[in-house]
């Protein structure tokens, strides 16, 4: 399995597979509509500035470690697309994982957390953890990261999160 590690790149890959397969691009095409779509309308509703944005961080799970700012991933491009502001990007640091823990997260005091759908315990849970109520954390679904067309889905449900009164319904 290929795993594109970026938004875009997943849109990439759909469309490779929808031309070996014959396929005429509807999937890829969305994908690229309701990016630009979400953009367009946050354009519109003055959501432009960063002051204006909510802020987010994903946190992902690998080998019982929380990390926080994985530039470059999907669920990061989702923060970014959907129209919120990474708070645990760092313009100074190249690698932009870092190893935390929930201080961390109240530290930077995000709108949204973001959690890695690998994590076993539930948003609920998380949010406990944090101790901080007014930061609402979302659980992910897996396979959200995958290349298949459940990104264009992740990227909807997020901008519907954000922005519910932009945003609502199915995709």
């Amino acid at each position: 399995t290929f795993y594109p590690n970026s938004y875009d790149g997943i849109v990439q890959v759909v469309r490779d597979i929808e031309t070996v397969t014959g396929a005429d691009h509807d999937a890829s095409d969305q994908m690229v509509y309701i990016k630009e779509y979400i953009a367009e309308t946050l354009e519109e509703k003055g959501v432009s500035d960063s002051e204006d944005k909510v802020s987010a961080v994903y946190v992902s799970y690998s080998g019982g470690k929380m990390y926080l700012g994985n530039q470059g991933s999907v669920t990061v491009d989702f923060i970014l697309f959907a129209g919120g502001v990474n708070s645990a990007y760092d313009e100074d640091i190249s690698a932009n994982r870092y190893e935390v823990d929930f201080t961390a997260i109240i530290q930077l005091d995000p709108d949204f957390v973001l959690l890695d759908g690998y994590y076993t315990g539930t948003a609920e849970e998380f949010s406990d953890d944090i101790g901080n109520a007014d930061i609402v954390v979302y659980k992910l679904n897996k396979s959200w990261n995958s290349y298949c067309p459940d990104a264009a889905e992740g990227l909807w449900t997020v901008a519907s999160l954000f922005y519910p009164d932009y945003f609502e319904g199915e995709l």
